[in-house]
């Protein structure tokens, strides 16, 4: 329906091009100048299937309910035809000058006609040139002249008739020079406005008056010639449309009142009907009948010459595609002829039910369009598309608006493409919109978007209205897969306020106005808040209040809460500690709920109130009792799901207490108390919902409870139940440090619907005798939901302390430096810190019948005595299998158990003073040995050759080791640094081993053996022996001279046999004489890499 208003338009437009032709009834003015016809009957022959006066006047939508507040009512008793535009036009017949100018060319007789003007015909006047073209009479008459000696000036009138019009034309002096002809400008004005009604009397074009002035401009109609007569005709014309048909509006659509009509402005250049350019404009109008659409038309031009440009015609720029760049606009006396429709500007305000929400109505257009026989150029574009109260971006929707879309064509080719509009950072308050600009290639999905991003923002889910952003704060929206996905990064500072708003419920009054944070995180996919990993936090910088009271808040953090909302999670403690007879403290952990939910068919953050998730209490009665407990909350969390967990821990009668510091958790006991209990509730509210619960408890004595066997007495008695639970892994460090007063330190249970019940029984020992040792041991049991046996478990700890263990090894030696330096990192699998003078052990054995049957054993051991000169640990890792069996004593770089978790190493460290001693070993056999460790790496730079040469090799087609057999080695390494007032001295010392023999299958060989089966029966044998010493001796002499530098390396490599490789390699160097010895040695073939036949 909507093409019909655009076909009107067209015929109002053609109409008027086409004023000058066809027949129809006449309009006398007066009986001295026989007839002006100034009525139009017709318009051009408009073909039928593209309009129907009939049906324009009736249409209407059938399938849109309209908003209807500018919807003109309809009167039929009140009509507008353009009466007074009409009565103006009796003024046109009354003009003297239109008068003469008719009598002038009435009276002419045919011997006053001539072909072309001559000086000589300038004493015959009158004299007249007459043509006619295509039914239209073009009349020029030479009048009078006035005669000089060197020129003549010749009052002209002129005259453009036909059935329908009668304009005339006049100028008074035009200079006529007797060697040359017309001198000058030529231009005839029309003597008045001229008005032509249609038959409906509801249009009526008014021929322009000629306005010239003194600087040269000029508007309205007018003719040109020159001796030969007729020239061309510049049209002027208004078109007026009663206000029965169309109606003004603004730009918004909105209708304008007071009596103003629709007035178009129709411009034309012609000679002839088949040569002319033409231009219209149509302000904003909608039809009367049906307000809904509003249609601006702005220069629209028709060129159909092929003589002239319009005026102030501006060709396409043509833009070349493969170089990126416009081609050279011509200079613009060689500017080409071009023929057309060009429309400055053409716009449609589409109806009300369109509008969006902020009253913005919704606008599509084309700017500067042009039309030819290459194709379609210019700027389309809509705006108003999509409003911010129902537009959405991204998975998770945040609100966006688009205000503005844009294509540039160039011959029937995108050029470019641009929006702009608005955009919601969901935690942003939601009147808080940030604008958009974007520009972008949409075939190749290839977007240039820039959001602005203010400096002050609000985040309602904290309840922080004042929200500052610092440098570093970025918004922006990418391009991922065809979908747009905008995200934030956000640095600044924000003031939590909770309990000041009416939407609070007054139980909590919170102040932090010092939250500050770093790389904010705001995306678009799951978790939708976050802190960046690489350098994200938040800190508070300022005492908060709670209550009207300062409180001590120890830190802050950002977290999930559920699948979709987050936590701003804070811990508070409130402490009335400090001296031996008691006192005790406080606190919890609480958070600040930000929920993401949908808010008036939004997605939006809001706030959801302050969670409580964990509370603790510790109370101390001087030496007598000590207690300690507490609860942790959780809702929606990934692995628990909703429910909570409480501990308790107590002991009486502390033992040897010294100070305020042995009061407490790490103190020994008379009697001691550790409890712990899970509840919970997986997947709440759905088909797969399970509960689960879980419990243990230990009591322990430092006396003897009762005798078990001896010498060994029990010490401590406990053990636990679950439901749907199950263990989920173990740390060898944490149980070693546990061994004390907490026999399952270290073990995590996590939720499992497969295991119907699990039960354990916990048993403390002690040695008679023995005061330093104590320790526990743990049977565990699991049965699966089909009542079969799942697990079963058997693991304990122990501790032996003794006072053999110090060492005043330190007074004694402190002569030798004045300084000590680690020579290796220590890489301790989390042995307690406070495990000095003791030696502190685990094991864990876990039988698993889920799948067949798996064994798994570990075995961790920590040394530690002489107040830290003397540690060491050891690990044992088995594991048995039907497809895998393996025994690893001691690690190194790359060996993992069956989880993937890395064996520790084992070693002995010795250090004191300037005196270090580290000595690591292992020992491995099974079915698939990982490959050994490298040789170190300050030995390979000093002999140039790789670290990895002799590593075990892999079968090609496989990226797991399949080697079996067995393993070991060891190294040790010793530094020693002596620093006194005049002497200096480093020594560095370093050897070790790495022997094997593997067994790989029979069918394989080496690669640089030419297919034959290496080995015997599969079997290869390898090994490598290192090692390195380097001395350096200073001596201070106004300024430290070296005296001595030398340094010495070797290493020996053998492969072997089938085909037998041995390598040796020494070298010796004096840094201070920079001299240098090398031996090198090479026997046998290289194996290369073992591969299948």
């Amino acid at each position: 329906m909507m093409n019909k208003k655009i076909v009107l338009i067209g015929v109002v437009f053609l109409w008027s091009l086409s004023m000058f032709g066809g027949t129809g009834p006449s309009h006398g003015i007066d009986p001295k100048v026989k007839k002006i016809e100034n009525t139009l009957a017709h318009a051009l022959d408009i073909r039928k299937e593209y309009i129907n006066a009939e049906k324009a006047k009736t249409y209407h939508f059938e399938s849109l309910k309209f908003n209807l507040e500018n919807e003109v009512v309809w009167d039929e008793g009140t009509e507008d035809n353009l009466d007074d535009i009409f009565r103006s036009s009796k003024e046109y017949v009354k003009n003297e000058k239109v008068i003469k100018a008719i009598n002038a060319i009435e009276n002419l007789g045919a011997e006053d006609l001539i072909e072309k003007l001559t000086k000589s015909d300038l004493v015959k006047l009158p004299l007249g040139i007459v043509k006619t073209f295509g039914g239209t009479t073009y009349s020029v008459v030479f009048d009078q002249a006035k005669i000089y000696t060197t020129h003549a000036k010749v009052r002209v009138y002129g005259r453009i008739k036909n059935e329908k019009v009668d304009l005339c034309f006049g100028a008074e002096d035009i200079k006529f020079s007797f060697e040359g002809g017309i001198v000058g400008d030529a231009t005839l004005a029309l003597f008045g406005d001229f008005a032509v009604p249609l038959k409906s009397q509801k249009v009526a074009v008014v021929f322009n008056k000629f306005e010239g002035s003194s600087n040269g401009d000029y508007s309205g109609t007018y003719m040109t010639f020159d001796c030969d007569g007729f020239v061309e005709a510049g049209i002027d014309a208004d078109i007026a449309l009663s206000r029965d048909w169309v109606l003004p509006t603004d730009s918004q659509g909105k209708v304008i009142g007071g009596g103003n009509r629709v007035v178009a402005n129709i411009a034309l250049e012609l000679s002839d009907f088949n040569d002319f350019v033409g231009k219209i404009s149509l302000p904003y109008f909608t039809l009367t009948q049906d307000s809904s659409v509003s249609i601006l038309v702005s220069e629209a031009t028709f060129d159909y010459s092929e003589t002239k440009n319009a005026s102030g015609f501006v060709h396409p720029r043509t833009y070349n595609f493969e170089t990126g760049t416009y081609e050279d606009p011509p200079p613009s006396e060689e500017i080409p002829l071009w023929r057309g429709f060009y429309i400055n500007k053409i716009e449609f305000v589409l109806p009300h039910v369109f509008k969006t929400s902020d009253e913005q109505p919704l606008i599509v257009g084309a700017e500067k369009l042009y039309i030819d026989q290459k194709g379609v150029s210019g700027y389309i574009y809509g705006d108003g598309l999509i409003p911010i109260e129902t537009g959405t971006i991204g998975e998770s929707e945040w609100a966006f608006a688009l205000d503005h879309v844009g294509v540039e064509l160039n011959y029937n080719r995108i050029l470019a493409f641009d929006f702009d509009g608005r955009i919601n950072i969901p935690i942003n308050k939601e009147t808080q919109r940030l604008n958009y600009s974007a520009f972008g290639i949409p075939s190749e999905e290839h977007y240039n978007i820039t959001v602005g991003l203010d400096s002050t923002m609000s985040f309602p889910l904290f309840r922080a209205g004042q929200v500052s952003l610092t440098k570093g704060s970025v918004a922006f929206v990418d391009v991922k897969e065809n979908k747009f996905v905008p995200g934030a990064i956000l640095c600044g500072g924000m003031y939590v306020s909770i309990g000041k708003s009416e939407e609070d419920d007054g139980k909590v009054n919170l102040d932090m106005p010092g939250v500050e944070f770093h790389k904010l995180m705001i995306r678009d996919t799951l978790p939708y808040v976050m802190l960046d990993s690489m350098g994200g936090s938040i800190t508070l910088k300022i005492p908060p209040i709670l209550n009207n009271s300062p409180i001590t808040i120890d830190h802050l953090t950002l977290t999930r809460h559920g699948s979709k909302n987050v936590k701003l999670g804070f811990g508070v403690e409130v402490s009335a500690m400090g001296s031996k007879e008691g006192g005790g403290k406080t606190g919890g952990a609480f958070g600040i709920l930000g929920e993401y939910k949908e808010v008036s068919g939004k997605n939006k953050w809001t706030y959801a109130g302050v969670e409580v998730d964990a509370m603790n209490i510790e109370i101390v009665m001087g030496t007598y009792l000590w207690i300690k407990g507490g609860l942790e909350f959780y809702q929606g969390d990934s692995i628990y799901g909703n429910g909570f967990y409480g501990y308790l821990a107590g002991g009486v009668l502390a033992q040897d207490a010294e100070g305020e510091s042995a009061i407490g958790e790490h103190n020994e006991y008379k009697v001691r108390l550790q409890a712990n209990a899970r509840f919970g509730t997986i997947n709440p509210g759905k088909d797969n919902e399970y509960r689960y619960w879980f419990y243990d408890v230990y009591v322990s004595s430092s006396d003897k409870l009762f005798d078990i066997y001896t010498p060994v007495i029990a010490k401590g008695i406990g053990g636990g139940a679950y439901h749907h639970m199950r263990m989920a892994g173990y740390d060898m460090g944490e149980m070693a440090s546990g061994s004390g007063s907490n026999p399952y330190s270290g073990i995590t249970y996590r939720p499992n619907a497969g295991t119907l019940f699990g039960i354990k029984f916990t048993l403390g020992i002690g040695i008679t005798g023995v005061d330093g040792f104590k320790g526990n041991v743990t049977l565990e049991l699991a049965i699966d939901t089909s009542l079969a046996l799942q697990n079963i478990m058997l693991y304990g700890n122990g501790e032996f302390a003794s006072d053999k263990f110090k060492l005043d090894a330190l007074s004694r030696l402190d002569d030798l430096s004045l300084s000590q330096e680690e020579s290796t990192k220590q890489d301790s699998i989390g042995a307690s810190t406070n495990n000095h003078n003791k030696i502190t052990a685990a094991i864990m054995i876990y039988m698993d019948f889920e799948n067949g049957f798996e064994l798994q054993g570990n075995f961790a051991a920590f040394l530690d005595a002489a107040d830290g000169v003397i540690s060491g640990q050891a690990a044992v890792d088995m594991y048995i299998s039907a497809e895998e069996q393996h025994l690893y004593i001691g690690g190194y770089e790359g060996l993992v158990d069956i989880e993937g978790m890395p064996i520790p190493e084992s070693y002995v460290y010795i250090g004191f003073g300037g005196f270090n001693v580290h000595a690591k070993f292992y020992l491995c056999t099974g079915t698939k040995l990982p490959p050994p460790p490298k040789i170190p790496t300050r030995i390979a730079n000093m002999l140039g050759i790789s670290t990895g040469l002799n590593n075990r090799t892999l079968l090609a087609n496989n990226s797991q080791p399949l080697a079996a057999g067995f393993a070991l080695g060891a190294s040790i390494a010793l530094d020693v640094n002596i620093s006194k007032t005049f002497i200096k001295f480093d020594l560095n010392a370093l050897a070790g081993y790495d022997i094997s023999l593997l067994s790989n299958p029979s069918s394989t060989y080496c690669s640089n053996a030419s297919g034959l089966e290496q080995g015997i029966n599969g079997w290869r044998a390898k090994g490598q022996i290192y090692g390195d010493l380097y001395t350096k001796l200073e001596l201070w002499a106004f300024g430290w001279w070296t005296v001595w530098n030398r340094q010495v390396a070797f290493a020996v490599m053998a492969d072997l046999p089938k085909p037998t490789h041995l390598f040796i390699k020494g070298k010796y160097l004096n840094k201070k004489g920079n001299k240098k010895k090398e031996f090198e040695h090479e026997m046998g073939n290289k194996c290369g890499q073992i591969v299948y036949n």
